[in-house]
């Protein structure tokens, strides 16, 4: 790695690391986070989901599974009772925010994290049931702040549930924030250099209206492209070439993209909020960049 890269990544580093003044800290904590469920109890042998709930101060960010080029992605670690399983994390769709002078991913306001969660059949009723979640995230504005909190959320047993109504409605709109492979869009990406050219390439006509920059934005799941770089973007005959670029502090290098695909116009229509998901192998061109 370059030496004055590797410079300027320790100073933003630390800079993520140092805290505020602890007077104007303990004023308003960056996050509070909290422990909810969608519906009133758990049914034994039936799948239910709870989220991590982070409600951010003004003017501050945590981040998505994979923070980007800076910062630390959210985390949770389960105590569950015997016989209990706990699913990944459903990510809701994330944005684009600065941390200092670079771009990274994550979310604003407030974020729910799902999770599924499979009790036993044979769980008996009458009993509450203890999950526990140890959850921790970096919520930066100027400066960043690292947080960690035990979170416990208990809940009756018995044989039949209701749902919360507006939990529902927030947890369903999370649901469909998760990406989705579409067959009607074809997609591949060839590496030069240190730029990947990702191509969108729709089975359907589609209409002709100029495409521009932040139309369509590419988030990986691994460190392999950038956040802080932009992307740009040109139009093909039926679809859309987007350019990444490596990220420069990581030598990360893999034979697949992974990812989501966010476009401002949706790829399905009935599901507008709705990321198209990237697994495609990396060709190798030995072209020179344009």
């Amino acid at each position: 790695m370059n030496p004055c890269r590797s410079a300027i990544l320790g100073a933003v580093l630390a800079l993520l690391w140092c805290p505020e003044p602890r007077a104007a800290a303990d004023q308003v904590p960056p996050v509070r986070a909290s422990l909810i469920c969608e519906q009133n109890a758990v049914v034994p042998g039936q799948t239910f989901t709870v989220a991590l709930r982070l409600r951010m101060a003004p003017g501050y960010h945590t981040y998505w599974r994979n923070a980007g080029t800076i910062g630390l992605p959210t985390s949770i670690r389960w105590t569950l009772p015997a016989g209990f399983k706990a699913g990944p994390i459903q990510w809701p769709r994330p944005q684009i925010h600065h941390m200092a002078d670079y771009r990274v991913w994550g979310y604003q306001n407030e974020s729910l994290l799902l999770v599924d969660i499979t009790p036993p059949p044979d769980l008996p009723l009458g009993h509450p049931t203890k999950l526990i979640a140890d959850a921790s995230w970096m919520a930066c504005k100027n400066l960043c702040h690292p947080g960690f909190r035990q979170l416990v959320l208990t809940l009756p047993v018995a044989e039949r549930r209701s749902l919360h109504p507006a939990r529902n409605t927030q947890f369903d709109r999370v649901r469909r924030q998760q990406p989705v492979a579409l067959p009607e869009w074809q997609l591949s990406c060839v590496r030069n250099g240190a730029n990947y050219r990702l191509s969108i390439v729709s089975a359907r006509p589609i209409p002709q209206a100029d495409i521009r920059s932040g139309a369509i934005e590419f988030f990986g799941f691994d460190r392999q492209i950038s956040s802080a770089l932009p992307q740009t973007i040109r139009r093909l005959p039926n679809g859309w070439e987007l350019t990444l670029r490596q990220e420069e502090f990581t030598p990360e290098r893999t034979d697949r993209l992974t990812g989501i695909l966010v476009s401002e116009r949706g790829w399905k229509t009935e599901e507008p909020q709705r990321p198209l998901l990237v697994d495609i192998p990396i060709e190798t061109s030995s072209a020179t960049d344009r």
